[in-house]
C-alpha cells in the first residue's frame, strides 16, 4: 500500500475520532480537560483497539472478567455518571468489543450511582474474580458501535472476496504448473538422452540403484543409479523429470557404477548452477566411464533410498 494511501486511512480515522470526541462533549460525556488528556495519551489512544471491532449494539450489555487487570479507561461526565472513555489496547476489557462512551452501571450488582471515580475504581480492584460489570449504551457509544458493526462486516466480506479469489487464482497456477510438468516430462521421455541445468540447493529428486534379478540391486560393469521419483512442486517436478530415468553424468563427471548414495552425494555438493544428465537407453553412453570393480550386488534398499536430492 502506497504512503498516500496509508496517509489517507490515517487522515480518515483521526477524523472519526475528533468528531466522537466532539460529540461526546456536545453530550456532557466528556469534559474539555479530558479531551486534552485523551490528545497527550497517544500510546493508550482507544480509538486504536477498536479498529476492525464489530462492538456491542444492545442497549444494556454485561462482561465478566477473571482477570485482574481490565484495562477500562473510566472518567465521570458532567451529569455525575462513570463512563468508558475507551479500552487499552489488546487488553482484557478490548478483548470484550465494549464501545467507548458507554455507562459502568454496577460492579457485581452494585450500582455506581452518585459514587465517585476512585470509590468505582477501589471496587474494581478489590472485587472477588470473577467480577461481573453491567453498561449501558449512550447515544454516542451506539452510534459508534454499530457503525464498528458495519466497517467489521464490511471488512470480513472484503476479506472473504479477496480470498476466494486468492484461492481460485492459486488454483490456475497449480493446475497451469501440473500441465507445463506433464507437457515436460512427456516431450523428455521421447528423448535418449536430455540434460537439466538447476539452480536450486534441493531438487527434489528420489534416487535409486538400478534393479537385478530377485529385486536385488545389479552393481556389475553396468550399474546404474535411477530417479524413483521427483517429488511434486519440486525443481525436478516442474522440469518433468521422468519416473525410471537413468542419471548418467553431474556437472560432467559420470555416474556409472556409482551407487545412488553416491550420486545422491555428488549432487549435493555440486557448485550450482549444476547439470544433470539422464538417459532413457537400456544402454546409455557414459561420459568418462570409470573401469574401477564395484560390489555385484547389495541387499534391500536402504532407509535413505526414499530421501530425495
Amino acid at each position: 500500500m502506497g504512503s498516500s494511501v496509508l496517509q489517507g486511512e490515517q487522515q480518515k480515522w483521526f477524523g472519526l475520532e475528533r468528531a466522537f470526541r466532539e460529540q461526546c462533549m456536545r453530550e456532557g460525556i466528556l469534559k474539555p480537560e479530558d479531551v486534552e488528556e485523551l490528545e497527550r495519551d497517544d500510546d493508550d489512544n482507544w480509538f486504536a483497539g477498536q479498529r476492525a471491532v464489530a462492538l456491542e449494539v444492545a442497549d444494556n450489555f454485561k462482561r465478566t472478567f477473571t482477570e485482574q487487570k481490565l484495562g477500562l479507561r473510566l472518567n465521570v461526565g458532567e451529569r455525575g455518571r462513570i463512563i468508558v472513555k475507551g479500552c487499552i489496547p489488546d487488553s482484557p476489557a478490548a478483548s470484550r468489543r465494549i464501545p467507548p462512551g458507554v455507562f459502568l452501571d454496577k460492579v457485581n450488582e452494585v450500582s455506581t450511582e452518585h459514587r465517585s471515580l476512585q470509590e468505582v475504581q477501589t471496587m474494581m480492584q478489590e472485587a472477588a474474580r470473577p467480577i461481573h460489570l453491567e453498561f449501558s449504551q449512550s447515544a454516542t457509544s451506539k452510534d459508534f458501535a454499530e457503525r464498528s458493526r458495519r466497517e467489521a462486516s464490511e471488512q470480513v466480506s472484503k476479506a472473504r472476496t479477496n480470498k476466494a479469489a486468492a484461492e481460485k487464482e492459486e488454483a490456475e497456477r497449480r493446475a497451469a504448473e501440473l500441465a507445463a510438468a506433464n507437457a515436460a516430462r512427456e516431450a523428455l521421455e521421447q528423448l535418449p538422452t536430455f540434460s537439466v541445468t538447476f539452480e536450486e540447493r534441493i531438487l527434489g529428486l528420489a534416487l535409486r540403484d538400478g534393479e537385478g534379478d530377485h529385486g536385488g540391486k545389479e552393481l556389475g560393469a553396468k550399474g546404474m543409479c535411477f530417479v524413483k521419483r521427483a517429488l511434486p512442486l519440486s525443481p525436478a517436478w516442474r522440469a518433468g523429470i521422468p519416473e525410471g530415468v537413468r542419471v548418467i553424468a553431474i556437472n560432467g563427471k559420470s555416474a556409472q557404477l556409482r551407487r545412488f548414495k553416491e550420486v545422491k552425494k555428488l549432487i549435493e555438493i555440486a557448485p550450482r548452477p549444476v547439470t544433470v544428465d539422464f538417459s532413457n537407453e537400456a544402454e546409455p553412453t557414459w561420459p568418462h566411464a570409470s573401469s574401477a570393480k564395484r560390489p555385484t550386488t547389495i541387499g534391500g534398499v536402504p532407509s535413505y533410498a526414499l530421501k530425495p536430492v
